[in-house]
């Protein structure tokens, strides 16, 4: 049966051999990388105002434009050459993929759309659900490969706005507005992070020029947004980035701009949609967009046609990929964890019982605490017990006199840590926590810092203490499956069970299944770096080796400088790992996969390199991107809807690089999320290093739902958040402890 699958990466005809541009090479006061990106970066602006708002862009020490440049102010450029860009420079490639991005968004119509930051969103196209607005908006971006081809790559994303402005809410005392909550500007749809309420009105003259905020809006010929708006209202102040200048802002020109955590449950609701739904609705959005920029670009060359979006017409390989077989208890092999684990158990029981812990929330002890026949238990610890005995893992539980069953209370911040304090001198570490809590308890905030009890929780003893703990609601202890039919209902309840038991086996270093077939390299390590406010954490949360399972896991996570992991941490990371997989297979390894969470990096690449090549290891480095403006997709031939390609690859191998659908999420979930792999190495062929980046999303061993990642970053990733949040150990290797 034929099958179209499409790229949400539309393959222009138009090259970069067909456009000519203005660079401009600038005198730098820096040497370093990102002092140069960020001189030059603000460079731009001032230059543009001179010349009156022309499209400028900036790469390094280069500036470029459409245009030519006239008017440079103070600045004189070194050189100044106007053609085609060198497209071994990778330099040039990113200036013209910043001029393109620019011109794409000046070409939307200014009355229907706020473009800016390469978001184009709707004005006037919006749903409003109780106090929330949600539009839809066309994230995008536009590569320039080495061999000039231009693709503009989107997807379909969803803002939600508060109605009242942020005036309103400051008056209401809202928890929404606080320091660094995001707004915007609703009279030209740019997005700032709100700093405070300062103690001048919008009347005083807060600006350099000597106006005042509402002779401001006037004078740009939006005297309709302040005509009514008294004057003694305070201005608050905002800045566009972080460290970035504090501005003066009228508060209600603004609205908050609110994260998925703020927003309720039937606002979310208004975001799902199909994978059919989703790509008309995309497609439609892209065509306007594409429609607008070729008509009003005129010095543009802009040419494209339907073929630019076919996978197999812009060079890609549909390449079908084949679920691995997974291996459990009593020598049971299958596909479905879920089943084949009902069937064999666990691969690796424990040699003695599991003895769980509690921390109950005092609020629901009487509807927690049942009599069974006289006796006086849990009936979620019953449940969870009975379900892992059938697994091969006996679970017991302290006596209710001992101080190994706690009430905690989620009322006092400083009394909870003082009580956890001393119930660590009573708990077993050898044993899990099974903490058990309100839902709204648990997300309760416990200061200034905005931080939640789970929070709390999590650093006092994992971090502080080294406990093993698993969180669990209330309301997820009590789930009742709505569906009718017997067996349905009680394989729903196991589903519940068996992922809190996976999330408890992990941490104590119980693995539930391994990969049957082995992987095509020793071992793999998993790199991540974290961006946590200023803080850049590297997070190595494990070792995997050739079954898929952890060899070793230590939160290795230590402070970086930037995106880039030092050599001090690769060098740490590396040696670590010889001298672990030496103590269990008696050699090292002959073969080492790299899984980099993010993009790549060159300088990580000459650090491994130059570590491993006198040691006669081979390697390969490969980064896995999880964030990006893509879908895949597919229709059958003669049918209309659109199909989530679950289990293919789109490849092209001259590039080592491809696309992966691994999940196949249900409509009310919504459509797949894929990833992008490249492959900066050729040690391995890329066949082989796809297949095990996808029998590695199968080794996600915490829960029977399926990751769309390999566990190499998904944990990575998972273990860098969780440290610079406080909520692992230090320098302490411990299982898995980040889901």
């Amino acid at each position: 049966m034929k099958e179209t699958h499409l790229l949400t990466e539309w393959q222009l005809k138009t090259k970069s051999s067909d456009i000519s541009i203005h660079l401009y090479w600038m005198p730098q006061k820096y040497q370093e990388k990102d002092l140069v990106e960020k001189e030059i970066g603000n460079l731009k602006y001032s230059v543009s105002r001179l010349n009156g708002f022309i499209i400028v862009e900036s790469a390094a020490h280069l500036l470029g434009s459409f245009e030519e440049i006239k008017a440079w102010g103070d600045v004189i450029p070194l050189r100044h050459e106007y053609r085609c860009i060198d497209l071994t420079s990778s330099t040039e490639r990113r200036l013209l993929e910043r001029l393109l991005s620019r011109s794409l968004e000046r070409a939307q119509d200014a009355e229907k759309f706020n473009a800016r930051r390469r978001t184009i969103v709707p004005k006037n196209d919006r749903q409003v659900v109780d106090d929330f607005e949600v539009r839809r908006t066309l994230e995008f971006d536009i590569t320039v490969s080495s061999k000039g081809r231009i693709s503009v790559g989107f997807d379909l994303s969803h803002e939600f706005t508060h109605r009242k402005n942020v005036y309103q809410l400051i008056k209401e005392q809202s928890d929404l507005i606080g320091p660094n909550c995001k707004v915007k500007d609703i009279v030209y749809g740019r997005t700032y992070f709100f700093k405070e309420v300062l103690d001048k009105p919008i009347s005083y003259p807060h600006l350099s020029s000597g106006e005042n905020l509402i002779d401001y809006y006037k004078n740009k010929g939006k005297g309709n947004y302040v005509k009514s708006l008294r004057f003694e209202t305070p201005a608050v102040s905002c800045v566009s980035k972080e460290g970035a200048e504090p501005l003066p802002f009228i508060p209600q020109l603004l609205k908050i701009v609110c994260s998925w955590d703020k927003v309720p449950f039937d606002a979310k609701k208004k975001t799902k949609m199909s994978t059919n739904q989703r790509m008309d609705a995309l497609m439609n959005m892209i065509k306007d967009a594409l429609g607008a920029w070729k008509q009003n670009a005129a010095y543009l060359p802009i040419e494209y046609d339907k073929r630019g979006l076919l996978a197999n017409e812009t060079g890609y390989l549909i390449k079908p990929l084949k679920k691995p077989n997974l291996q459990f208890g009593k020598g049971v092999k299958g596909i479905s964890a879920f089943a084949s684990l009902l069937s064999g158990g666990v691969v690796s029981p424990p040699s003695q019982p599991i003895e769980c812990q509690f921390l109950v929330d005092a609020q629901i002890v009487k509807e927690f605490i049942k009599d069974f026949n006289g006796e006086l238990d849990f009936p979620l610890f019953r449940r969870l017990s009975y379900l892992s005995n059938q697994l091969g893992v006996p679970m017991v539980r302290p006596d209710f006199r001992s101080k190994q069953i706690v009430l905690i209370r989620f009322d006092d911040p400083v009394r909870l840590r003082m009580e956890l304090r001393n119930i660590k001198e009573h708990m077993n570490p050898e044993h899990p926590i099974l903490i058990v809590g309100k839902k709204e308890n648990l997300k309760k905030k416990t200061g200034p810092d905005q931080g939640d009890y789970y929070t709390l929780l999590k650093r006092e003893l994992g971090r502080e203490h080294k406990f093993s703990t698993q969180v669990v609601t209330f309301e997820t202890s009590e789930y009742k499956s709505k569906k009718r039919d017997e067996k349905k209902k009680r394989e729903d309840l196991e589903r519940v069970y068996m992922n809190i038991l996976l999330g408890i086996y992990v941490k104590m270093g119980i693995h539930p299944w391994k990969l049957s077939d082995r992987l095509h390299s020793d071992c793999f390590i998993g790199l991540d770096v974290c961006h946590e406010k200023d803080l850049h954490i590297t997070g190595v949360i494990q070792v995997i080796g050739q079954d898929g399972l952890p060899l070793w896991t230590k939160p290795l996570s230590n402070p970086e400088r930037g995106e880039v992991i030092r050599r001090e941490t690769i060098e740490d990371t590396i040696y670590k790992t010889l001298d672990k997989f030496k103590q269990m297979n008696g050699r090292i390894p002959q073969h080492i996969t790299f899984h980099r969470d993010g993009h790549g990096h060159k300088d990580e690449l000459k650090v491994i390199r130059e570590l491993l090549e006198p040691l006669q290891i081979k390697f390969d480095y490969v980064s896995i991107e999880k964030t990006l403006n893509r879908r895949m997709a597919y229709k059958i031939q003669g049918k209309p809807e659109w199909l989530n390609p679950v289990g293919f690859a789109y490849v092209k191998d001259g590039e080592r690089l491809a696309y992966l659908c691994t999940t196949n999420p249900s409509e009310f979930v919504g459509m797949a999320q894929p990833f992008r792999m490249i492959q900066w190495t050729d040690s391995l062929k890329f066949d082989l290093i796809i297949e095990d980046v996808y029998r590695l999303t199968f080794m996600n061993i915490h829960s029977i739902n399926k990751s769309r990642l390999p566990s190499t970053i998904n944990y990575a990733d998972k273990s860098a958040s969780f440290f610079a949040r406080g909520m692992l150990p230090l320098d302490t290797e411990m299982p898995i402890q980040s889901v």
